[in-house]
């Protein structure tokens, strides 16, 4: 959960996510370890304790606990929830357009179905 930490912060300062989509995918799969051996309920708490560093990280990076609660559910989700957090960005198609550009694709088919093209 340290990593989770110091790539949130790294993220913040770069943009660069890839170090949280990391240390976000090994938590998922020590999560995923000790949901299959929590017949021994000694693990459960180790699983508890990861979730709770995670939770108590994003709180401390912007999210509300009910937003960090949710996201420690669907660790799949927090990069999203954080890019949009740190950088207001809701677009996260990743194709680089901004809000309201129309690839140039979607451009091309709209000339040939006879639409006007938007204005670049």
């Amino acid at each position: 959960v340290d990593n989770l930490n110091q790539a949130v912060s790294e993220a913040k300062l770069t943009g660069d996510f890839s170090k949280v989509e990391q240390v976000l995918a090994e938590l998922k799969n020590l999560s995923l370890d000790q949901k299959n051996e929590s017949f021994n309920v000694g693990k459960n708490s180790d699983l508890q304790s990861v979730r709770d560093s995670v939770r108590g990280t994003l709180v401390g990076n912007g999210l509300s606990k009910t937003e960090a609660t949710t996201l420690t559910k669907s660790f799949s989700d927090i990069r999203k929830e954080l890019n949009e957090k740190l950088f207001g960005n809701s677009n996260n198609n990743n194709n680089g357009l901004k809000n309201n550009e129309e690839p140039i694709y979607a451009q091309v088919n709209k000339k040939k179905a006879g639409q006007a093209a938007s204005p670049e």
